[in-house]
């Protein structure tokens, strides 16, 4: 199984890739491994390219002129 945990750590928000595997022997569950990887920049990456989102379709969604997309040789994208 893995999940996204969210912990506060050292006076913020901390976010974590946590996954746990099963230790099987003799065909029963004996323990458990436990990995975790700190996502935090990725989240807050991810969380700021969604606000970045949500701004520029507020612009375009609500512009009453044409709004065109350029590139730096002036071509039409």
């Amino acid at each position: 199984m893995t999940a996204q945990q969210t912990y506060p750590l050292r006076g913020r928000i901390e976010h974590f890739l946590v996954t746990v595997t099963p230790i099987v022997a003799d065909d029963a569950i004996v323990g458990a491994a436990v990995f975790s990887k700190n996502i935090t920049k990725r989240a807050n990456a991810e969380a700021a390219l969604k606000a970045s989102e949500a701004r520029y379709r507020s612009i375009v969604e609500t512009a009453a002129e044409g709004i065109w997309q350029t590139g730096l040789a002036l071509e039409t994208r």
